[in-house]
């Protein structure tokens, strides 16, 4: 049996029937449809009657009953996933919509369900008929060039959007000209036609930037580049917007450079650089024109340009290393090209602030400092040097260089405090000990410069060096010169240079004989020359106090004895006993000098002077006997 939903649609259809038919009463007969297949939406003679209403448009009273009479059966067909039959409905629908917009929505529903049908021409009818209703929908007008490109209708496409922008107000004509200049450009490849459609639109719309850059692409399509730097001018002057000029000066930077003229292209790219946002930093753009300048530059063989933009590059950078390596690069090409020295020593100071260990600057700056003979500024290289050396090496290397520098400068002091440093660390080392050799005959510095000799000649077993020290000491130390002569005559004497070791002690010995005597006696002995003594003797006591005068002549008098220099023994011995008869010390060995040469008057004399100095009777007789 039926359902009684199905007796019921059944009965409303055959109502309707009467209504349409028999009575002219299409809007009850609308009505009923749409209550039987509320009923019974599968009820098929239903479903025909109320399809076959709503496609008459020729009906009486469609405009009326059908808007409903879809709606239902819209919902019918959508849940059926029916689109054969949902199509013809939206369509009576789209003709029916009381505005616009309601519309070009049912034309863009019936545009998707043939898109995803594959019907691609009916989509793009579909689309071009709800463009023609909304041409101001700049949504729509994608939609509907996409659909022309994807069916194949582009020419029809154009004729639409050509007929669309004579009814339209300047902004939508605006947008859709270009679109279509765009499509005559890229799809139709007629770029003359596109740019007849771009000089319409500038005289509708002067000075409109969008429609000239599209000009401009396709005077560069068209190969016409010449024409192109006059168009970017004009745009560069009208644009609102620093971005957009900077924008447009790249492009006629480049444009002038295809063309030959890299003055304009040089001035394009520097006006971009120049208006940045930052004058402390690059953005892409200001990088890019410093890029295209840099190689502008090294094609024309502009160093100086080149150095320049490089010392932007590095003053902007925000890496350590890319700023040291963009200022080295500067400097190399006003040392070597511009020949700019002290630029490019200026640019080396800053790598060196930025990091003093780095090796390149350092060698540069101190080839340059060379060149110009800047001696200050190799002193401070080389100082920094010292004072960063991690190994006994380094720092004698730059003490070595400071060693030639100072003594460039006649900065005699340094020189010796530089080669004293090196001395200490290698008291061999040849160029320091040559240095302060050279300060030995300096009146201000030779002591100091003798004492660091003597040090290193001592600590290498150097006696020649050292000889050399102790007679600069000699000579200028005037409160040790004895000391030092005593020590330059033993020295000398250990070179074999005993004559010299005489001299230097026999004038010591006239100076302070009690302070050489010992390291006399011992030269005059071992040169086989000890018969000098006496004579020295003589001529040194001529500044001493008597107990001093009496002690000197003894130990020499004892010396010769020692020798077998009686006679000159004697006369010394005599000397003292004259000065002072109760010298008993002299007068002893006077008498034994006197036995051995043979002279008893002298020998009785002596004792009798011993014996007048003797208060104790046993010791007299002692000395007697």
């Amino acid at each position: 049996a039926a359902a009684p939903g199905s007796k019921r649609a059944e009965i409303l259809c055959e109502m309707a029937a009467v209504c349409r038919d028999h009575l002219g009463q299409m809007d009850r007969a609308a009505s009923l449809l749409r209550q039987a297949l509320r009923e019974d939406p599968s009820h098929v003679e239903a479903r025909a009657a109320a399809m076959a209403m709503a496609l008459d448009e020729s009906s009486p009273g469609h405009r009326e009953y059908a808007p409903a009479l879809i709606a239902v059966l819209e919902d019918l067909y959508r849940t059926a996933r029916d689109p054969a039959a949902l199509v013809p409905l939206l369509q009576v629908k789209a003709r029916l919509a009381k505005s616009p917009w309601d519309q070009v929505q049912t034309l863009c529903d019936i545009a998707d369900i043939e898109l995803d049908r594959g019907n691609l021409l009916a989509g793009f009818e579909a689309l071009r008929s709800a463009f023609e209703v909304m041409p101001e929908d700049p949504g729509l007008l994608e939609r509907f060039v996409n659909a022309g490109e994807a069916a194949g209708q582009v020419e029809a496409m154009v004729e639409t959007l050509e007929a669309a922008a004579k009814r339209v107000g300047e902004d939508v004509r605006e947008r859709i000209l270009l679109r279509v200049a765009g499509i005559c450009r890229t799809q139709l490849g007629d770029p003359a036609r596109a740019m007849s459609l771009y000089e319409q639109l500038l005289e509708v719309r002067p000075g409109s930037l969008e429609v000239m850059r599209e000009m401009d692409f396709v005077l560069h399509e068209m190969n016409r580049e010449a024409e192109r730097i006059p168009l970017l001018a004009e745009m560069a002057a009208i644009a609102s917007s620093v971005e957009d000029r900077r924008a447009i000066g790249l492009t006629m930077g480049e444009l002038a450079q295809a063309t030959g003229d890299y003055e304009g292209a040089v001035r394009a790219y520097r006006q971009v650089l120049d208006d940045r946002p930052e004058e402390g930093s690059l953005d892409k753009m200001a990088l890019e024109a410093v890029q295209r300048l840099l190689r502008l530059a090294e094609k024309l063989g502009d160093t100086r340009q080149m150095a320049e933009l490089h010392v932007l590059l590095g003053h902007t950078a925000q890496d350590m290393a890319v700023r040291k390596s963009e200022l080295l690069l500067a400097a190399a090409l006003l040392h070597e090209s511009v020949k700019a020295p002290k630029e490019a020593l200026f640019l080396l100071d800053e790598v060196l602030a930025l990091d003093p260990t780095d090796a390149e600057a350092t060698g540069r700056a101190e080839a340059i400092a060379r060149e110009l003979g800047d001696l200050d500024r190799l002193i401070a290289l080389y100082r920094a040097q010292f004072e960063r050396a991690k190994t006994s090496e380094e720092r004698i290397a730059a003490s070595l260089e400071l060693i030639e520098l100072y003594g460039q400068k006649g900065a005699l002091s340094e020189v010796l405090a530089e080669a004293a440093k090196v001395l200490q660390a290698d008291p061999a080392n040849a160029t320091a000990r040559t240095a302060v050799e050279g300060l030995l005959s300096s009146e201000t510095l030779a002591v100091e410069a003798a004492r660091t000799l003597r040090q290193a000649a001592l600590t290498t077993g150097d006696g020649v060096t050292l000889a050399a020290a102790l007679s600069a000491l000699a000579r200028w130390d005037h409160e040790q010169g004895v000391e030092w002569k005593r020590e330059l005559g033993q020295t000398l004497s250990g070179l074999g240079r005993h004559d010299e070791a005489v001299a230097c002690l026999a004038e010591a010995y006239g100076e302070r004989p009690l302070a050489v005597a010992d390291a006399l006696r011992e030269e005059l002995r071992r040169t086989n020359r000890l018969a000098e003594l006496e004579e020295l003797t003589r001529d040194a006591v001529g500044n001493l106090e008597l107990p001093e005068r009496l002690a000197l002549r003894l130990d020499a008098a004892a010396a010769l004895v020692e020798g077998g220099l009686m006679g000159p023994a004697a006369d010394l011995l005599e000397d003292n006993a004259a000065e002072d008869p109760g010298h008993r010390q002299s007068l002893e060995l006077l008498a034994r000098v006197s036995a051995a040469l043979g002279r008893h008057e002298r020998v009785v004399a002596a004792l009798d002077l011993i014996a007048a100095t003797t208060s104790d009777k046993a010791e007299r007789a002692e000395v007697w006997l």
